[in-house]
């Protein structure tokens, strides 16, 4: 009885834990880590970053650290911004998957774009192979 009791618990209580993943993607601001995320949080619109336009400096950077488990050496992978609208305002290349993203990339857009909100994407392209590409999270600047 007690193992049907702890069968049912588990069965119950699985879809209410998190991916367990190694992928995971760490976004700073500067040199401080303002947020972190696995790749249960890819593509979900409620990952909003918010930064206040009154503090932002164009010398100011954000970084996003993408780990993966793939191991894929020759694979090529890029952080892509755009407006929500489909503006593409930049693409950063890394081959590491460390990813700077100076502020001054984002500054000039700002009034160009009504809601100040921009798209995060990070694209995986692999050797003779197809593209994966997954919306990271979203800034807001206010």
């Amino acid at each position: 009885m007690k193992a049907l009791l702890l069968l049912l618990f588990l069965v119950f209580f699985s879809d209410l834990a998190k991916a367990d993943t190694i992928d995971f993607y760490h976004v700073y601001y500067n040199t401080a880590i303002i947020r972190k995320y696995n790749l249960h949080d890819i593509n979900d619109s409620s990952n909003v970053i918010i930064l206040k336009r009154d503090s932002l400096r164009e010398s100011d950077v954000l970084s996003i650290n993408y780990r993966s488990d793939n191991g894929c050496s020759p694979c090529t992978s890029f952080i892509g911004i755009s407006s929500i609208n489909g503006v593409q305002l930049g693409e950063f290349y890394s081959n590491n998957n460390y990813f700077d993203i100076p502020m001054n990339t984002f500054l000039p857009f700002i009034k160009m774009v009504d809601t100040g909100l921009f798209k995060i994407k990070y694209t995986l392209d692999l050797p003779d192979g197809p593209r994966f590409s997954y919306i990271l999270f979203y800034v807001k600047i206010e």
